[in-house]
């Protein structure tokens, strides 16, 4: 065993990464506006020692990565733990017999817990056998499946079809200039139809961040996903059509007029900007707390309420697919699989492809290159001029 380090019995408390507060022995902790950790389910599974020292490794990856990692973990580990009830928790038999219940398309959840394992040895907590760290070091796992539902072009969960496309939106136009849909999911259906974001960027969009320069209108999108960074530190600016930031616009007035009613009084002009796009009053307190509440994610609406949004539109304007012939079923992720595949059928590269989408890197552009009919036809046509004058 790994000779434990002599440290505090416990931490009062500490805050996560996007700046909540939160007590070490509670029962919950919450993370950020989208996420909380139900960290007191662990504890029948663990002893006292390991269920301490679990908490405070889990305490770093929640005040250093993301809060989305961090419960990953949690729900992997405690995934790996009721998997494997009979061997002592971290031991190589249980890990042998973890793996065992894997296959392919699974095994990347041991090497999440696998991170996390090394983590934990190298902050110096007691729980963990060297053998476990020499075992997972010879291991080769597989990571998480990519793309599948592009590949497929799946006609439930993959990118939507260029007619499927042109009918949700034209709906969604109709349904909200007609008054059945409201202005709020409006805004998130074409939004997210029209640039393909995640819903942590679109809920995380303050008045300030739709821009307009001369004759050309663009959206400042906060990024996502991007390790060692806080939220709201790095944007992406994405061009659009005059159209959309003009919805934008109503919204932002709407929201104006949200906060003056809510706080019975004018906002100040430099808090103005500040402003959520998309807000959640409920956690608005009142003015003289204001401009702190404005400087975290609490008064943004949260992630949840955008995929919510789009199972409403989905009913209201009730979209026939042409290859199901039933409703188009609507998320957020389904339509950053059309903006993907349509950048990859004009015939645009993985690096353009990863750009538009916000990724950091092109390891996940791939799929959309390869799923494409289209651009195999093109690569042969280039191949076949190529090799015309050798022939």
């Amino acid at each position: 065993m790994n000779k434990p380090i002599a440290r505090p019995i416990a931490i009062e408390e500490f805050y996560s990464r996007e700046g909540y507060r939160i007590r070490f022995d509670d029962m919950r902790w919450k993370l950020s506006k989208d996420i909380d950790i139900p960290i007191s389910a662990l504890a029948a599974n663990l002893n006292a020692e390991m269920y301490l020292s679990f908490r405070h490794v889990l305490a770093f990856f929640a005040k250093t990565g993301s809060p989305a990692h961090a419960v990953n973990i949690f729900y992997s580990g405690k995934h790996y733990l009721e998997s494997t009830p009979g061997h002592p928790p971290f031991s190589v038999e249980s890990l042998i017999s973890f793996r065992s219940t894997l296959n392919d398309k699974t095994e990347y959840r041991l090497g999440t817990m696998r991170g996390f394992i090394r983590q934990w040895a190298a902050l110096g907590y007691a729980g963990i056998p060297s053998e476990t760290l020499n075992l997972l070091d010879k291991w080769t796992l597989k990571g998480n499946e990519k793309g599948y539902a592009v590949q497929s072009m799946c006609p439930d969960r993959g990118p939507l079809t260029d007619i499927e496309m042109e009918g949700v939106v034209a709906a969604v136009i109709s349904a909200y200039s007609e008054n059945r849909l409201a202005l709020v999911d409006a805004c998130y259906s074409m939004t997210l139809a029209m640039t393909g974001r995640r819903p942590v960027q679109v809920t995380g969009l303050k008045l300030k961040d739709l821009i307009r320069q001369a004759d050309t209108y663009s959206i400042n999108f906060p990024r996502a996903k991007q390790r060692n960074q806080s939220w709201r530190t790095t944007f992406n600016k994405f061009a659009v059509v005059e159209d959309l930031w003009l919805l934008l616009q109503q919204q932002a007035f709407a929201v104006r007029q949200l906060f003056t009613n809510r706080l019975a009084t004018k906002i100040p002009d430099e808090l103005v900007p500040e402003l959520p796009l998309f807000p959640a009053l409920e956690a608005l307190s009142d003015e003289s707390e204001l401009k702190d509440q404005l400087r975290g994610d609490r008064l943004h609406a949260s992630s949840a309420s955008v995929t919510d949004a789009m199972d409403r539109v989905a009913k209201i304007i009730s979209v026939i697919s042409e290859r199901t012939g039933l409703p188009v079923h609507l998320n957020p992720t389904r339509f950053r699989y059309t903006l993907g595949t349509n950048l990859a059928r004009e015939g645009k590269g993985e690096f353009v492809i990863a750009e538009a989408l916000d990724h950091s890197d092109i390891q996940n552009a791939g799929v959309y290159v390869k799923s494409i009919p289209e651009i195999v036809e093109r690569i042969d046509k280039a191949v076949a001029l190529q090799l015309a004058p050798i022939a």
